[in-house]
């Protein structure tokens, strides 16, 4: 969509408007507290979401979760260590993916190394969710989730949509792709 530099204009720059913060800066913020510090507290609320009956909603973990999203794996790619930062240094929340339908990954990590973006899906479940029966046998909660990454997986077999992640960035006159 263009960009236009003439106040009032009726077209409108999509991409700014996205790209607006939600957040206000407060003039005296309170002190930043040491990783230490912040991964005791962490741990803690983590342990006590989890022994919680809070614990087994999974949109209560998922809320727990965009808040520290150092506590959701994959950031530095599952094809081995890059030493690169997840791209775009953010995790992408219930990101929709074109063609798959009502399926949308909880989570999504692009990790990243020299040559490639890697999408990494992350599909949390709640941990009340009964895994296995008691004759051992897989769960219909376990096979619905192994269906979803199997789908998950023969979308990004296709060429097209592998290319959603194959791309450099946009230059001035041109539009970032939709992911």
């Amino acid at each position: 969509m263009p960009i236009s530099t003439q106040p009032n204009s009726p077209i409108i720059d999509t991409m700014s408007l996205s790209l607006r913060p939600t957040y206000e800066m407060h003039a005296n913020p309170p002190a930043c507290i040491s990783w230490e510090e912040y991964e005791s507290k962490l741990i803690a609320e983590w342990h006590g979401l989890l022994n919680s009956e809070e614990g087994n909603n999974e949109r209560t973990i998922h809320n727990f979760l965009i808040d520290h999203p150092s506590l959701v794996p994959g950031a530095y790619s599952m094809t081995g260590p890059s030493g690169h930062p997840p791209f775009p240094a953010a995790l992408l929340s219930e990101a929709a993916l074109v063609g798959i339908g009502a399926k949308v990954p909880d989570f999504i990590w692009l990790g990243s190394d020299s040559a490639n973006l890697t999408p990494v899906f992350i599909e949390i479940e709640s941990p009340a969710k009964q895994w296995f029966t008691k004759a051992g046998d897989p769960h219909h909660d376990l096979t619905q989730v192994l269906n979803q990454l199997a789908q998950w997986k023969a979308w990004l077999d296709q060429n097209e949509n592998r290319a959603l992640f194959s791309f450099r960035n946009p230059g001035p006159h041109e539009e970032a792709p939709n992911l």
